[in-house]
Formats: structure tokens, C-alpha cells, sequence
């Protein structure tokens, strides 16, 4: 029997005409405490997959944070604000921004390969 069980995090991810836009399912926006995301194409100044980053535990957040867990909100790291959406073994999505009122957004994803060479095609078309 199972008592705990862990909440879906995965985000769907569109790439819209003009847009990103970053939705996440009810119970991870109860617990990141944030809705959706739209990042436009021209704060985009990078977009890659790797492995879940986790931050450090006495990060500062507003969100929920289980170490090795979850990981889901605002987090402010070295000076940036970036917002989290994964879970323990998560490929993400990362999506460096300028002129955005997040410095990153990180997010889990399952084809988050596919997604990172998506958005950046996305990008030299936009250009």
C-alpha cells in the first residue's frame, strides 16, 4: 500500500506562433504557487536539455523544494531568478532568458531533447 503519492509535475510545453508557453498541471500549480508561463521567442537566449539541477536547500523560494524529490517555484540562485517544475529522474528543459522576469526556466519534460532543438529551430526561424 502506497500512502504517499507523488504529484504530477510534467508540464506541457506549446510552441505557440509568437510564444512558449509553459502549463502545468493543478496540483503543481497548487505547489509551485504559479500558474502559466509565456516566455516570448525574443527573451529566449538559449534552450537545452540536461539532467534535473538541484538546488542547494537553503536556496531561497517560494515554492516547494524536497531535496532529491521535487522541485517546483521561484528560486532565487547566485543573483537569478529561475523557475523549477520537475521530479526525481527528469530530463529538463532549460530555457535561458533575457529581458523576462525569469533569468531561466526549468522545466521537466519528456521529450526534452526534442523540445530544447524544437524551440531553437523556433528561434533561427524567428530571426
Amino acid at each position: 500500500m502506497r500512502l504517499l503519492s507523488r504529484p504530477r509535475v510534467a508540464a506541457s510545453i506549446a510552441l505557440e506562433r509568437d510564444h512558449v508557453r509553459v502549463a502545468l498541471p493543478p496540483a503543481a500549480r497548487a505547489l509551485a504557487l504559479k500558474r502559466d508561463i509565456l516566455v516570448p521567442y525574443s527573451t529566449i537566449r538559449e534552450s537545452i536539455a540536461t539532467d534535473a539541477p538541484w538546488p542547494g536547500i537553503f536556496a531561497f523560494r517560494v515554492g516547494t523544494h524536497v531535496p532529491g524529490v521535487v522541485c517546483l517555484g521561484r528560486f532565487w540562485i547566485d543573483g537569478e531568478k529561475r523557475f523549477y517544475a520537475f521530479t526525481k529522474g527528469d530530463r529538463v528543459l532549460t530555457l535561458a532568458l533575457d529581458g523576462h522576469d525569469f533569468d531561466a526556466i526549468v522545466v521537466g519534460a519528456p521529450d526534452a531533447d526534442g523540445l530544447a532543438s524544437a524551440v531553437r529551430t523556433k528561434l533561427r526561424s524567428t530571426s
